[in-house]
């Protein structure tokens, strides 16, 4: 009777995985003999891996971690604990290991599968896909063109690739990079300076297949539905020509597969330009993003919701006719707007108080009485935004037709 038995080691040599198919009568022994070999490898650095599938590299670390039998995060990294590090903001869901498997096949890959993904990692001698024809000489002039001389931030060939079980091609990871930032200092006088660690600017480079078309990412104003062959500047752009871009880094494929970029700083996306997609963040310690197959669009979306929460619905009020000035001058003005609208029967449910009414973020210039309005404060609590954002519930003490009037009040974006 033949068994398979796998063992997962990590430590000061790197991640070893141990495969061995064996007689029942040699058990014992093979155990015993990968037992050592892990002790040997080494366990002071020994890291929890019951959530995720980590396979190191010569000076890097790839982690998968799966959180259902749909959806995957990948992270690359240079240093062992950003590598390990939890998803960043946003991410609320639990890993989870059920009915995934780890194999490594014929010709070296690691193969990562569940009931509906299975992920290919190449093994470090597998050439880069599509190199340029280029000599030694222009190879290494162009090296130090796009990345200085310092080597050891990639570009690095980890082509990682993602398929539903029935080996439908969903996404493939070409190559990715960490280069360092240029770094900045501060001085608290002529005489001392003090270094600042400006990070690193990371960015993944996928395939484009000829027939994908690209969705999402937010509310964006170039006019265009189809995000192929657009530059997509993911960040909130208050004074955007056209209106405010207010990106959400989630991205959808007509191929069957939603991916999230798990990194809050700065992102350019450029997908469809010279026969790639290219995902780039001005800083980051690591490359970290989550692929989310579905057969259907809602297949798709249950698995963002999976990973970012439930989206609660609003006060119905939110739903109705919403009007909003930057600056009401008196609070007579802003009464005498609201009862405009009950004189003359039109719907209108919120009028939005903007920041030319502050004195400072947050808070209003323009009394509002007691006697008018009924008053529920909310503060924000996100990590590192120290703007409060109080939210004010009116209603005009004046007789009006239901629904009521409220008055909302919001800090700028």
């Amino acid at each position: 009777m033949r068994h398979s038995f796998e063992g997962y080691c990590i430590g000061a040599y790197g991640f070893r995985r141990i495969l061995h198919t064996w007689n029942s009568k040699t058990f014992g022994a093979t155990a015993l003999l990968a037992t050592i070999a892990c002790s040997f490898i080494g366990t002071a650095t020994a890291q929890d891996n019951s959530s995720r599938f980590v396979l190191q590299r010569e000076n890097r670390i790839i982690v998968l971690e799966p959180y259902g039998p749909n959806i995957i995060r990948i992270t690359l990294s240079t240093t062992q604990s950003a590598g390990l590090a939890s998803a960043g903001y946003g991410i609320t869901a639990i890993p989870s290991m059920s009915g995934w498997r780890h194999e490594r096949d014929s010709a070296g890959y690691d193969v990562i599968y569940s009931a509906g993904i299975t992920v290919h990692v190449a093994p470090p001698t597998v050439p880069p896909p599509h190199p340029m024809p280029l000599d030694e000489l222009n190879q290494s002039l162009r090296s130090h063109y796009f990345y200085g001389d310092d080597h050891e931030h990639g570009p690095y060939n980890d082509s990682i690739s993602i398929t539903t079980a029935s080996e439908k091609p969903l996404l493939t990871l070409w190559r990715w990079s960490m280069v360092p930032n240029a770094s900045g200092t501060k001085s608290g006088n002529t005489d001392k300076h003090e270094n600042i660690d400006s990070g690193y600017r990371v960015s993944a480079t996928f395939d484009l297949p000829p027939d994908e078309h690209y969705y999402g990412l937010g509310q964006q104003q170039q006019g265009a539905l189809d995000l192929r062959d657009h530059r997509i500047l993911c960040w909130h752009d208050y004074s955007s020509i056209g209106g405010q871009n207010v990106c959400v880094p989630f991205m959808m494929s007509s191929h069957g597969y939603g991916l999230i970029w798990d990194n809050p700083s700065k992102t350019t996306i450029d997908l469809g330009f010279n026969q790639k997609n290219v995902w780039s963040s001005e800083v980051g310690d690591r490359v970290s993003f989550f692929v989310i197959a579905g057969d259907k669009t809602d297949d798709i979306y249950q698995g963002y919701r999976q990973l970012t929460g439930v989206a609660h619905l609003l006060p119905k009020a939110t739903y109705g006719y919403i009007q909003s000035k930057a600056i009401y001058p008196t609070q007579d003005q802003l009464l005498a707007v609201a009862k405009g609208y009950r004189d003359r029967h039109l719907p209108l449910d919120v009028l939005v108080v903007d920041f030319l009414n502050m004195t400072k973020q947050g808070a209003s210039a323009v009394p509002v009485p007691s006697s008018a309005l009924s008053v529920n404060t909310e503060r924000s609590s996100r990590p590192g935004d120290n703007t409060s954002a109080n939210v004010l519930s009116a209603v005009s003490a004046a007789p009006k037709p239901k629904p009521s009037a409220p008055v909302a009040m919001r800090s700028r974006p």
